[in-house]
């Protein structure tokens, strides 16, 4: 006696209309709050408004370009252990991020805030 599959179990568009639906407000929620924790981080750890923004690597690449004497940009890459292209897009970022138009003002800026 062979043996009748039984038809696969399909979900009813409702039910998936739904549940994408409550991935994308999840995820919205989950962006609000990790936003918000960047903030009270940011506060916490006593630095200015501005910086509060940043991410914990731009924050690590803005006191490596800002402790070293020369920030030659090689050097730099190479203590961060990414490329030199990538270093450049985080100094263009953080440039942005903070309302300065060189690499001198992100140095005067961090020297200010006390980051290096």
């Amino acid at each position: 006696m062979k043996r009748r599959k039984a038809p696969p179990a399909q979900a009813s568009e409702p039910s998936i209309a739904s549940a994408v639906l409550l991935m994308t407000e999840g995820m919205r929620e989950l962006r609000r709050l990790m936003q918000a924790q960047g903030r009270r981080n940011g506060a916490a750890a006593g630095l200015p408004p501005g910086f509060a923004d940043l991410t914990n690597r731009e924050l690590q690449v803005l006191r490596a370009v800002a402790s070293d004497k020369e920030p030659l940009l090689d050097v730099v890459a190479d203590e961060l252990d990414i490329h030199r292209r990538t270093l450049g897009n985080h100094i263009k970022a953080l440039c942005e991020k903070l309302q300065v138009k060189s690499l001198r003002g992100l140095v005067r800026v961090a020297v200010r805030a006390g980051l290096c």
